[in-house]
């Protein structure tokens, strides 16, 4: 699962690929969404027995595997030669296979297509940490792999001005779904940082760049469109909630990196500010 992610964070190829490795999935790694739900925090510490407990890890294994697919079908030198119509294609069909893996899962895991402050789903006042910390977990992986399967489009352009009016409406509708998964993300951010506190430090390091990066540069291209200043103001949230992140507990080097993240996303911020403004003004 590592190898997957930092594949698909770092654009380099991953290492243990389905070609070479045998990647089948066990199905007794699924037996923890069958647990999890009942675990609180005193688990474990009550002398319950915990031997028939399945080992499971922070993301998905059937979300990494379709991190491999993303890749290669993204990311790599062969992909790199797809026309537009290709690339387009690919994206379709790696979107229907994330929307398959979202509805195989137990609905109680199952992410949420967005994410948005009257979601009542996310409503985590009487729930244990242990399993809102794997929800929002498995929510923010989905929209990070949404993020960037769906930016993707950018890499498209017109081959005749014909085609531009077509091309540019499919482009838009694949972005405001990468749009919409970054907005959700830093919301989700803040719900686990309200929830666990300093813990939420990971989860900032691995979605916070990709989300607010995003964001900001639909603000540039479309310092005027109609939710140029509703990003901006998200943008302002997101710096504010990184830099509340609690320093206790958090290394020297992740209290830097926590400081060096909140002054990027203020940057931005300003940025983003600057641009709309010469819009308004027609500079």
């Amino acid at each position: 699962m590592l190898d997957k992610d930092l594949a698909i964070r770092s654009g380099d190829p991953p290492l243990l690929t389905e070609s070479y490795c045998d990647l089948t999935i066990s199905i007794e790694l699924f037996d923890y969404y069958n647990y999890l739900p009942r675990l609180d925090d005193t688990y474990g510490c009550t002398g319950q027995r915990v031997e028939h407990l399945a080992p499971h890890f922070t993301g998905d294994v059937g979300l990494s595997l379709l991190k491999e697919k993303v890749c290669y079908q993204l990311f790599s030198a062969h992909a790199s030669k797809c026309s537009d119509d290709q690339l387009l294609l690919r994206i379709r069909k790696l979107d229907d296979e994330i929307e398959s893996w979202r509805m195989s899962l137990p609905s109680i895991f199952r992410p949420a297509l967005f994410v948005s402050h009257n979601n009542t789903s996310l409503d985590s006042s009487e729930e244990a940490v242990p399993l809102f910390t794997r929800r929002m977990s498995l929510q923010l992986e989905y929209h990070h792999l949404m993020t960037v399967i769906h930016t993707t489009v950018r890499r498209c352009a017109p081959s005749s001005p014909g085609d531009a009016e077509d091309l540019h409406a499919v482009v838009h509708s694949s972005f405001d779904l990468s749009l919409m998964a970054s907005r959700s993300t830093l919301l989700c951010l803040k719900l686990l940082l309200d929830k666990i506190g300093g813990q939420a430090f990971r989860f900032f390091m691995s979605y916070f760049f990709t989300a607010v990066i995003t964001l900001f540069l639909d603000i540039i291209i479309h310092p005027l469109g109609p939710q140029a200043r509703n990003d901006l103001e998200i943008l302002i949230s997101a710096a504010n909630t990184v830099r509340s992140i609690p320093g206790h507990g958090l290394t020297e080097n992740e209290v830097t990196r926590v400081e060096g993240e909140s002054k990027f996303a203020m940057r931005l911020v300003w940025l983003g500010t600057c641009a709309i403004t010469k819009a308004d003004r027609g500079i």
